[in-house]
């Protein structure tokens, strides 16, 4: 129960956060989804337990980035959310470059960081590779979809326009990361990506009464 409680609390701050960035501007927000997905493709390499299922501690930051990037081409344009796509991925691609040389410094003798360091940060090429991949075909396709969905029901409330799109989104992001990075590698595939979509289910979830509030935090004044 600890574990499903901290788990709501992490989601529950990430959309808080997420309003208080919109509420700054879409630069901000911008900022926001970089430092989400910089966090997932960190957290992704820490396995829990949610209710008796295994997941990584990614998926709330991963819900989080979804749900601000609609936002951003909510309240800014779909323009604004393809440059936080780019924006994104190139920080991604960034700490990830920064993190790999850190680890092949060599460390002083007295040192008691580095082999702590290299466990966090150490990354696995294949896993590595399918992350970045997956997030930016499923990005793309997700702005597509969202202004699609906005377009064509423009009267459905946000809150069920960003659960409806982020859970097709999530869907292809769930299927295509577990078979670029993880088919063959693990038992059981189709029990880790039903888990893993369900949680991020429940993510959305935790997330969408942020969303519906979020008309109040958009700011007039700032960019």
């Amino acid at each position: 129960m600890k574990t499903e409680l901290i788990f709501i609390v992490q989601s529950l701050v990430v959309a808080s956060s997420a309003l208080i960035a919109l509420r700054a501007g879409s630069y901000a927000l911008v900022t926001f989804i970089s430092i989400t997905m910089v966090l997932a493709n960190i957290c992704v390499n820490k396995i829990i337990s949610l209710g008796g299922y295994t997941a990584t501690g990614a998926d709330s930051f991963i819900i989080g980035g979804i749900c601000a990037g609609h936002l951003l081409q909510e309240y800014y344009g779909q323009e604004s959310a393809k440059r936080a796509l780019y924006i994104s991925f190139y920080m991604m691609i960034f700490v990830l470059t920064c993190t790999q040389l850190q680890i092949y410094l060599p460390a002083h003798p007295l040192d008691q960081a580095h082999i702590h360091m290299s466990a966090l940060f150490q990354s696995i090429p294949r896993i590595t590779a399918a992350s970045l991949i997956s997030y930016l075909i499923v990005q793309r396709f997700d702005i597509t979809l969202y202004a699609y969905i906005k377009r064509t029901y423009l009267l459905w409330p946000l809150a069920i326009r960003n659960f409806l799109c982020a859970a097709i989104s999530q869907a292809l992001d769930t299927i295509l990361f577990s078979i670029l990075g993880l088919y063959g590698n693990v038992p059981y595939i189709m029990h880790i990506i039903f888990v893993s979509y369900i949680l991020k289910l429940l993510g959305l979830m935790i997330c969408s009464p942020a969303v519906m509030v979020s008309r109040y935090f958009v700011s007039t004044t700032r960019h």
